[in-house]
């Protein structure tokens, strides 16, 4: 996984805390149903702000919030001592490669990832389109039947969602922010026999795609 730049560093953490307040917190209040106690995870956690909102909202009963870059998690850290004095204990801020995440399959109820995900793309060595599908994989691996994702990005957009609804995903919401970046929340169909059970409980026949999604195109 790529990390990112020291300018873009600084253009996030400096930018993201008035973006996280103004846009993401009434994205959430508005259209973000979460089921009590639970399990939430993001990837790519940056300064924080994000987790403290979700945490603040949601009051999940475990919560792991993660960065690739160690500097990134200390001030995470950072974030969550200032609001509450010391890190609640339901809450975990540690590093993670969100192409080989060490969690459990199906363990949360849901994933987040906020101006990340075209960070999974290792553009050096030419290898975007096997690492973003091997970083998305990933996020579908952990997050448990009809959980939800919930992610931005400005890049890829609609590779992305493509591969989502090619794995059974429904799109719950999405909202255009400055033109250029979406937000999006996506909830993951659970499965029986060859069926997709969605939130309104009736079965539909997978689509002729289901599985196939690793053959999305991912510009370089």
């Amino acid at each position: 996984m790529a990390e990112m730049s020291r300018t873009e560093k600084w253009i996030v953490n400096r930018a993201n805390p008035w973006a996280y307040q103004h846009v993401l917190r009434p994205f959430f209040q508005h259209h973000l149903r979460l089921p009590a106690n639970a399990a939430l995870l993001e990837v790519g956690c940056g300064t924080g702000q994000a987790a403290l909102i979700t945490n603040q909202l949601y009051h999940p009963a475990k919560f792991v919030v993660t960065d690739y870059d160690p500097s990134q998690v200390a001030e995470a850290r950072a974030t969550f001592q200032g609001a509450y004095g010391q890190i609640p204990s339901q809450i975990t801020v540690e590093t993670a490669d969100a192409l080989k995440l060490r969690y459990d399959d199906a363990s949360f109820d849901a994933v987040f990832a906020f101006f990340v995900l075209h960070h999974l793309s290792e553009h050096k060595l030419g290898k975007v389109q096997a690492a973003m599908v091997q970083g998305l994989a990933e996020i579908d691996r952990v997050i448990k039947p009809r959980g939800s994702f919930i992610y931005s990005d400005m890049f890829q957009r609609k590779a992305i969602k493509d591969y989502f609804t090619g794995k059974g995903y429904e799109i719950v919401h999405r909202q255009n922010f400055l033109a250029v970046i979406e937000l999006v929340i996506i909830r993951k169909r659970s499965i029986s026999n060859g069926l997709l059970n969605s939130e309104d409980g009736k079965e539909r026949h997978l689509p002729r795609h289901y599985g196939l999604a690793t053959h999305v195109s991912f510009s370089s």
